[in-house]
């Protein structure tokens, strides 16, 4: 056993398990023993000289004994009668290499597991599903649904017009023949009343376009004619 490489080792090994101020002291007392014996495998020594060694009492001593043994610094067996304990230190340099070389993982290549012997599934065996069978959803009975109305725009008390249709009167007629228009046909339904009015002419788009189409007609037969005027007196129609 080498004396600094057992210090070494001795000194780790306490990092590793603490030790008691007295087991540090005991420790030390046998180390230095066991040196001046040569290292010897075992040693025996009284205990009345290792108690004036290491300046322990006897239960103190033998506590701190105790622990070394328990933390595997060292081996003790009891003497029989007249004879003295023995005591055998504990190779830490070889337990440290042993616990070293235990730790180290182990380099063996790691088979691989065999794969040929997996069997692939036969993909001409899947069957695919029968997209004929699948039936589209049948849109030719559904009932047309048309696009809602636009929002109409009151011209007037009773006149309503679309914004495009608005647009279209004065692109047809012109802006001072659409505002024309529309002012007469307002007075008209102004004097049948709305509820009649509803009767009679579901769009009022149209029923401008219809007097404008037929003033146009009789201006074209009187070119000198006026705008004809479309207010009725009661019971008169146009």
């Amino acid at each position: 056993m080498d004396y600094l490489k057992q210090l070494n080792a001795y000194r780790r090994k306490r990092l590793a398990s603490p030790l008691s101020s007295n087991a540090i002291a005991l420790y030390a007392i046998l180390l230095e023993y066991a040196n001046d014996l040569y290292f010897p495998d075992r040693f025996t020594a009284a205990n009345s000289v290792i108690c004036g060694l290491s300046s322990l009492s006897l239960t103190r001593m033998q506590a701190a004994r105790k622990e070394l043994c328990e933390g595997g610094f060292l081996a003790y067996t009891n003497g029989h009668r007249d004879q003295c304990g023995t005591y055998q230190l504990t190779d830490l340099v070889q337990v440290s290499s042993m616990l070293q070389q235990d730790e180290k993982p182990d380099n063996k290549p790691v088979s691989k597991p065999d794969t040929k012997l997996v069997s692939k599934p036969d993909s001409k065996s899947v069957s695919k599903p029968d997209n004929k069978l699948v039936s589209k959803p049948d849109t030719l009975n559904k009932p047309n649904q048309s696009k809602p109305d636009q929002l109409k725009e009151c011209y007037g008390d009773f006149v309503t017009l679309t914004s495009d249709e608005r647009i279209k009167l004065r692109e047809r007629l012109g802006e001072a023949d659409a505002v024309r228009y529309i002012e007469r046909l307002n007075e008209y339904i102004g004097q049948i009343g709305q509820k009649a009015a509803n009767k009679r002419y579901r769009s009022h788009y149209h029923t401008i376009l219809s007097f404008y189409r037929r003033d146009s007609e009789k201006r074209h037969e009187q070119p000198n004619s006026p705008i004809p005027d479309y207010t009725a007196s009661k019971g008169e129609s146009l």
